[in-house]
């Protein structure tokens, strides 16, 4: 005999197919995912302790866990001939086929391309022999500095997952002008739908650059127990995906949001404790931050 379904039975099913529906829909429209750099990271700007001093930063483009990109300042030593130090600042892609886009320069150097906000980055600008892509370098009397004084400046990233290529950018400042050089991280995205270009600052432009937590931390409290609140900065109206994820790129949490908004409250308290990323999606807000998950 069939069995008839309750009406409850029924409102949960299509409870379910509605949420899934609405989270393709989202996915659809919020494609490009960025991340804040709160606060934001310095390399350089102040006197080498010892040398050769070596600061470095990972960048995990995709947020997975996995770092994609490392950001590297080098202190070689004073140098005499010239107020100054000699260093060099660059930028490299961990795995094969993770690249900057770049241009080459006398034969010898990769030189990271600049970009402007709202510049379309071509694809055609990732050169897969240059593993390691300068900022600016100085040794000696020879400064090769391609970045000067540049502030708000981007740069294109290219990264490789299995076969599918995602692009991606990165804004910071690069200061060579003074004694001491430095850079300073603040922000990137990436183009979650492969093989599709990005523009220079997509993604912050586009509304997100709005989310600007009062307290320095957008998601609080973190770390938490479990229970945490994301805060958006203003009204957000109409739907939102919470989704969050581990560091091996499992969904381990869903939910869809509704009504005009501000702030969203999330209970985690079933994930076992350990490092988490929450991405909130909407028609015009793409958002992705790091929260831990405490004892």
């Amino acid at each position: 005999m069939k069995k008839k379904g309750t009406l409850s039975d029924k409102l949960k099913n299509y409870s379910l197919l509605a949420g899934s529906v609405m989270a393709s829909s989202l996915a659809a429209q919020a494609q490009v995912i960025y991340t804040d750099i709160s606060p934001d990271k310095v390399l350089g700007g102040s006197v080498p302790s010892s040398f050769p001093d070596v600061q470095i930063d990972s960048l995990d483009l995709n947020n997975d866990g996995v770092t994609d990109f490392k950001i590297i300042l080098k202190f070689y030593g004073i140098d005499d001939s010239i107020p100054g130090y000699n260093f060099r600042e660059h930028m490299e892609g961990v795995e094969l086929g993770n690249s900057v886009g770049s241009y080459e320069a006398g034969g010898y150097a990769a030189i990271a391309l600049q970009f402007k906000s709202g510049d379309s980055i071509p694809q055609n600008l990732f050169a897969p022999f240059f593993h390691s892509v300068n900022f600016a370098f100085q040794s000696g009397s020879s400064t090769v500095p391609f970045w000067k004084n540049e502030k708000d400046t981007y740069i294109g990233l290219k990264l490789t997952i299995g076969a599918d290529v995602h692009y991606g950018w990165l804004r910071l400042d690069a200061n060579t002008d003074s004694l001491i050089p430095g850079i300073t991280l603040k922000d990137f995205a990436y183009q979650e739908t492969s093989n599709v270009k990005i523009a220079a600052g997509e993604g912050l432009v586009n509304g997100v650059s709005s989310l600007q937590n009062q307290n320095s931390s957008i998601i609080f409290p973190n770390p938490s127990n479990g229970q945490c609140t994301v805060r958006l900065g203003h009204i957000i109206n109409g739907l939102m995906h919470a989704s969050v994820t581990d560091q091996l790129g499992r969904i381990v949490y869903e939910n869809n949001f509704t009504g005009d908004v501000n702030e969203l409250h999330l209970d985690l308290s079933d994930l076992i404790p350990g490092n988490y990323f929450i991405s909130i999606k909407s028609a015009s807000v793409a958002f992705t931050q790091n929260w831990i998950k405490s004892l």
